[in-house]
């Protein structure tokens, strides 16, 4: 299997996947012996951990043939989805005395110049997916500042996707723009849901089934009153992008 579909299918998954192996630990054998993945301040074996995510997301084991440990395959998955910004974390080399996993280790405090930059990394990461200041602002009108979705008014987390993603003049024009919650964002571009503009109704691939994404199937979707206008850059996102 390769690396860009490993990181694709786990993507939704890694955050529960930390928080089962914050909760029932490491199996005896699965620690890491080289590399760990630090996230809020705690170590995770990244193998293990890709793993974890990979059976919470097809119910399936990632096989060995398909996949290897540290810096071949997990470490790599793992930077790419920190890249995009799926998490906060990083890849640190394993100290010999590390505590067990899932405690936080022994940190060194942070400067607050180091804790300024670090918050001002973060502001700008959510600015980014927000979108847009302008493009944002006339979705959060049109959508009548409610997520298109889920009908979530909480406005801080409601973000600016574009249905396209080419390049051109038109690219952040309203029709090309649709209002989600920020997790329903991700799915919409990772082309894990789709909107179905024939029912106006969502659509969702094979992978949310028996998640707690598998509601969102069939759910009526409020576009705005002139409703076809968005129809042809809905109908791409859903031929070329979605992944029944």
């Amino acid at each position: 299997m390769k690396r860009a579909e490993i990181v694709r299918a786990i993507k939704p998954y890694l955050r529960e996947a930390i928080r089962s192996i914050d909760e029932h630990g490491v199996p005896k054998g699965r620690n890491s012996t080289s590399y760990s993945f630090r996230h809020e301040g705690r170590l995770y074996p990244p193998k293990y951990l890709v793993a974890q995510a990979f059976r919470l997301a097809t119910s399936q084991t990632l096989s060995p043939d398909d996949h290897h440990g540290g810096e071949q395959d997990s470490n790599k998955v793992l930077r790419e989805l920190v890249s995009e910004g799926a998490i906060q974390g990083g890849i640190v080399a394993q100290p010999s005395d590390r505590p067990p996993s899932g405690q936080p280790p022994a940190l060194k405090p942070a400067s607050a110049a180091e804790e300024q930059r670090a918050r001002k990394r973060i502001e700008a990461d959510i600015w980014q997916r927000r979108g847009q200041p302008k493009f944002r602002e006339n979705l959060l009108d049109a959508y009548g500042r409610r997520c298109a979705i889920t009908d979530c008014d909480a406005v801080p987390t409601l973000e600016a996707a574009h249905i396209r993603t080419y390049k051109g003049s038109d690219v952040n024009h309203i029709t090309n723009g649709i209002l989600l919650r920020a997790d329903i964002h991700t799915l919409f571009d990772l082309g894990l849901i789709c909107v179905r503009t024939t029912s106006c109704k969502v659509g969702i691939c094979k992978e949310l089934k028996g998640t707690c994404y598998e509601s969102l199937d069939g759910k009526c979707v409020r576009l705005p009153a002139n409703a076809k206008l968005w129809h042809k850059a809905l109908d791409y996102h859903r031929r070329k992008i979605f992944s029944p």
